[in-house]
């Protein structure tokens, strides 16, 4: 009886061995080789894309409930090198996509490769233009992004969290370091931003600087997070914030300032030029923008074209109301409709009844804008 027990376990832990060695090389296989299913192969694609991309990491805030959040402590990789390995990933993800045989694909499945195919866009575009655009400017520019980001996404509940907020911190200097690769690429190209960008940018970030420390974004947005963490004294706030007041000083001003330093010696080679032909292949660029953004394969001219062409129809069926109600359409559409606002008949008049009337007539518009918005 016992030897036949043995036996039982002997086989049983055999076969759950198998089990296990077959687990382990199909999960082997879906992460390394072309995943059987196509769906582990969208999954597979977004960690492995996202997985050294810390920021998304942190704004995702997913890993933390699994514990893990070592990533806070650090900032996407935005070297040459790390952008060109990007490039390469999207090389690999259209290759093992072509791999698929459409027709033995779900209809769900070729919504989501479409999906897929739209956000990849093409890589080789994307390649050909990875310079043109202006990484500082203005509205969005990353001496923007930096501060924005820790505000809006760095979480401080814990002691840890706050050392990775001065971690970051410390390492800005090296993300705007990586960031100036590409931007002195840019100017080899000849892609300078016109003067203005280069002065309000400028400006920015001489306010950033020249405020006291304890003024800054980064100093008041920490502290404040110091405040509402439960997990952290008061002694522990005040050595955190003195870290970052440390950092913010010797680090990130420097850092900033070395940007004020180029891009105020750059302001020479700018001009007030500011549409994108002025950039190297720029009437190519603008038809693939036009692509990226509206998925459109006409070119810009087609698309002037057309809006020529509806102008015309849309003021010739104004010059047939207008003529239709008795004006003289010689005048043309302009002088039509400038004296269209010298008539009185168009007004409400200025009086109590007037408004009354207005807010009448207005919600009469909504009434039968919901009456026809629920018929079938």
């Amino acid at each position: 009886m016992a030897g036949r027990i043995k036996k039982v376990f002997k086989y049983t832990g055999l076969s759950v061995a198998v089990v296990f060695v077959l687990g382990i090389s199909f999960a082997a296989h879906e992460w390394y080789a072309k995943p059987f299913y196509i769906n582990n192969f969208f999954n597979r694609a977004f960690i492995q894309f996202i997985w050294d991309k810390p920021e998304m990491l942190t704004s995702m805030g997913v890993l933390e409930q699994l514990g893990m959040n070592s990533h806070n402590a650090e900032w996407n990789d935005n070297s040459e090198a790390a952008n060109d390995r990007d490039f390469e990933f999207l090389d690999d993800i259209m290759a093992t996509l072509a791999e698929y045989d459409e027709d033995e694909l779900t209809e769900d499945e070729m919504l989501s490769v479409k999906v897929l195919k739209e956000l990849l866009g093409n890589p080789e575009q994307d390649r050909k233009f990875r310079y043109h655009n202006y990484p500082v400017n203005q509205l969005f520019g990353l001496q923007n992004q930096i501060p924005r980001f820790l505000d809006t996404f760095h979480r401080v509940n814990t002691a840890e969290d706050a050392e990775h907020y001065i971690a970051r911190l410390s390492r800005i200097d090296t993300k705007m370091e990586q960031n100036m690769e590409g931007i002195l690429i840019r100017e080899q190209k000849g892609i300078v931003p016109p003067a203005f960008v280069i002065e309000k940018s400028v400006q920015i970030m001489r306010d950033f600087i020249e405020q006291p420390v304890e003024e800054n974004v980064l100093y008041v947005s920490f502290e404040g997070k110091l405040d509402e963490a439960e997990e952290i004294t008061a002694e522990q706030k005040q050595e955190f914030l003195a870290a970052a007041k440390t950092e913010i000083e010797n680090v990130v001003y420097p850092a900033y300032q070395s940007y004020i330093n180029y891009f105020a010696e750059l302001g020479a080679k700018a001009t007030s030029d500011d549409g994108v032909w002025k950039l190297p292949d720029g009437e190519a660029y603008y038809n693939y923008a036009l692509r990226g953004h509206t998925t459109t394969e006409m070119t810009a001219e087609e698309i002037h074209s057309i809006g020529l062409a509806e102008v015309d129809r849309i003021q010739a069926e104004m010059l047939e109301i207008f003529a239709s109600e008795g004006y003289d359409t010689s005048l043309g559409v302009k002088a039509l409709f400038d004296q269209l606002a010298t008539e009185e008949r168009f007004y409400y008049p200025d009086t109590d009844e007037g408004r009354q009337q207005i807010l009448d007539d207005y919600a009469a518009i909504i009434d039968e804008i919901e009456a026809r918005s629920t018929e079938t």
